[in-house]
């Protein structure tokens, strides 16, 4: 997963292996970037440090395009 700042036309920052395949989704808010992957996972990222909080494996479907946070209920919602 790479990060870019689109003005500047440069990488600011990468995560290597974020998944075993390709990423097929991505979402971020100002804390946190949630990634769905080819290999069924979705990850958790805190958008600050770059580092994984957690992740669900195998539950995803591969073909998951889209997906969202509802903070009030703590869920991701496919």
């Amino acid at each position: 997963m790479r990060c870019f700042d689109v003005v500047q036309r440069a990488q600011i920052w990468e995560i290597a292996n974020a998944h075993r395949g390709s990423i097929t989704t991505v979402y971020a808010d100002q804390n946190y970037i949630l990634t769905g992957g080819e290999d069924g996972a979705v990850r958790v990222w805190s958008r600050n440090a770059h580092k994984l909080l957690t992740q669900f494996n195998g539950k995803i479907p591969h073909y998951l395009t889209e997906f969202r946070l509802k903070k009030r209920h703590s869920r991701i919602v496919p």
